[in-house]
Protein backbone atom coordinates (compact mmCIF):
# COMPACT_ATOMS: atom_id res chain seq x y z
CA UNK A 1 0.00 0.00 0.00
CA UNK A 2 2.96 2.26 -0.72
CA UNK A 3 3.92 2.59 3.01
CA UNK A 4 0.60 4.26 3.85
CA UNK A 5 -0.64 1.65 6.32
CA UNK A 6 1.13 0.39 9.44
CA UNK A 7 -0.07 -2.40 11.72
CA UNK A 8 1.59 -3.08 15.10
CA UNK A 9 0.73 -5.93 17.44
CA UNK A 10 2.00 -6.93 20.85
CA UNK A 11 0.95 -10.04 22.78
CA UNK A 12 2.27 -10.27 26.35
CA UNK A 13 2.30 -12.52 29.40
CA UNK A 14 3.64 -11.64 32.86
CA UNK A 15 3.91 -13.73 36.00
CA UNK A 16 4.36 -11.64 39.14
CA UNK A 17 5.46 -13.09 42.44
CA UNK A 18 5.57 -11.26 45.77
CA UNK A 19 3.02 -8.75 44.50
CA UNK A 20 2.52 -5.72 46.73
CA UNK A 21 -0.75 -3.95 47.43
CA UNK A 22 -1.75 -1.11 49.74
CA UNK A 23 -3.67 -2.32 52.76
CA UNK A 24 -5.39 -0.34 55.49
CA UNK A 25 -4.86 -1.38 59.09
CA UNK A 26 -6.77 -0.39 62.22
CA UNK A 27 -4.60 0.93 65.07
CA UNK A 28 -5.60 0.57 68.73
CA UNK A 29 -7.97 3.15 70.23
CA UNK A 30 -8.35 5.96 69.71
CA UNK A 31 -9.40 4.65 66.30
CA UNK A 32 -6.85 5.43 63.62
CA UNK A 33 -6.08 3.77 60.33
CA UNK A 34 -2.76 3.44 58.56
CA UNK A 35 -2.08 2.51 54.93
CA UNK A 36 0.93 0.29 54.27
CA UNK A 37 2.36 -1.71 51.38
CA UNK A 38 2.16 -5.44 52.01
CA UNK A 39 3.33 -8.41 49.99
CA UNK A 40 0.07 -10.23 49.34
CA UNK A 41 0.67 -12.92 46.73
CA UNK A 42 1.15 -13.75 43.07
CA UNK A 43 -0.57 -12.73 39.85
CA UNK A 44 -0.72 -13.48 36.13
CA UNK A 45 -1.25 -10.74 33.55
CA UNK A 46 -1.76 -11.49 29.87
CA UNK A 47 -3.18 -9.67 26.92
CA UNK A 48 -2.60 -8.14 23.53
CA UNK A 49 -2.51 -4.73 21.88
CA UNK A 50 -3.18 -3.87 18.24
CA UNK A 51 -2.52 -0.49 16.62
CA UNK A 52 -3.30 0.69 13.08
CA UNK A 53 -1.97 3.90 11.52
CA UNK A 54 -3.21 4.91 8.06
CA UNK A 55 -2.11 7.79 5.82
CA UNK A 56 -5.04 7.93 3.36
CA UNK A 57 -4.18 11.39 1.93
CA UNK A 58 -1.40 13.97 2.08
CA UNK A 59 -1.30 15.46 5.60
CA UNK A 60 -4.05 13.15 6.94
CA UNK A 61 -3.26 10.54 9.60
CA UNK A 62 -5.85 8.15 11.09
CA UNK A 63 -4.98 6.04 14.14
CA UNK A 64 -6.81 3.35 16.02
CA UNK A 65 -5.90 0.92 18.77
CA UNK A 66 -7.50 -1.94 20.64
CA UNK A 67 -6.23 -3.63 23.79
CA UNK A 68 -7.28 -6.76 25.69
CA UNK A 69 -6.13 -7.40 29.27
CA UNK A 70 -6.73 -10.50 31.42
CA UNK A 71 -5.52 -10.09 35.01
CA UNK A 72 -5.80 -12.72 37.70
CA UNK A 73 -4.55 -13.06 41.24
CA UNK A 74 -3.09 -16.54 41.61
CA UNK A 75 -2.78 -15.95 45.35
CA UNK A 76 -3.89 -12.86 47.29
CA UNK A 77 -3.85 -13.39 51.03
CA UNK A 78 -4.28 -10.64 53.59
CA UNK A 79 -3.77 -10.85 57.34
CA UNK A 80 -6.76 -9.28 59.14
CA UNK A 81 -6.81 -8.50 62.87
CA UNK A 82 -9.67 -10.33 64.58
CA UNK A 83 -11.95 -7.68 66.17
CA UNK A 84 -11.88 -7.87 69.97
CA UNK A 85 -9.06 -10.42 70.02
CA UNK A 86 -5.67 -9.79 71.60
CA UNK A 87 -3.02 -8.13 69.41
CA UNK A 88 -1.43 -10.55 66.99
CA UNK A 89 -4.52 -12.75 66.56
CA UNK A 90 -5.26 -12.61 62.84
CA UNK A 91 -7.28 -14.36 60.17
CA UNK A 92 -5.83 -15.04 56.73
CA UNK A 93 -8.38 -13.79 54.17
CA UNK A 94 -8.26 -15.05 50.57
CA UNK A 95 -8.91 -12.13 48.17
CA UNK A 96 -7.84 -13.92 44.99
CA UNK A 97 -11.28 -13.36 43.42
CA UNK A 98 -10.79 -9.56 43.51
CA UNK A 99 -10.20 -7.67 40.27
CA UNK A 100 -7.02 -5.73 39.61
CA UNK A 101 -7.49 -2.00 40.21
CA UNK A 102 -7.40 0.30 37.16
CA UNK A 103 -7.23 -2.66 34.75
CA UNK A 104 -10.13 -2.67 32.27
CA UNK A 105 -10.65 -5.81 30.23
CA UNK A 106 -10.90 -3.84 26.95
CA UNK A 107 -9.49 -0.48 25.86
CA UNK A 108 -9.82 1.34 22.55
CA UNK A 109 -8.80 4.67 21.09
CA UNK A 110 -9.01 6.51 17.79
CA UNK A 111 -7.72 9.80 16.45
CA UNK A 112 -7.59 11.80 13.24
CA UNK A 113 -4.85 14.34 12.54
CA UNK A 114 -4.47 16.73 9.64
CA UNK A 115 -1.33 18.81 8.93
CA UNK A 116 -1.83 22.20 7.30
CA UNK A 117 1.16 23.99 5.78
CA UNK A 118 1.23 27.75 6.23
CA UNK A 119 3.95 28.50 3.69
CA UNK A 120 7.10 30.00 5.24
CA UNK A 121 5.32 30.44 8.62
CA UNK A 122 5.38 26.69 9.38
CA UNK A 123 2.28 24.62 9.87
CA UNK A 124 -0.61 23.55 12.04
CA UNK A 125 -1.47 20.09 13.26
Amino acid sequence: MNHRLRLNGNPFHYSNSNLQRVSVKLLPPPLFYIATNDTVGDATIKGAELEVVALPAEGLRVRGSLGYLDTKYDRFQVRVQVPGAPAGVVNIVDNSAFRFPFSPKWTASASVEYDVTLGDAGGLL
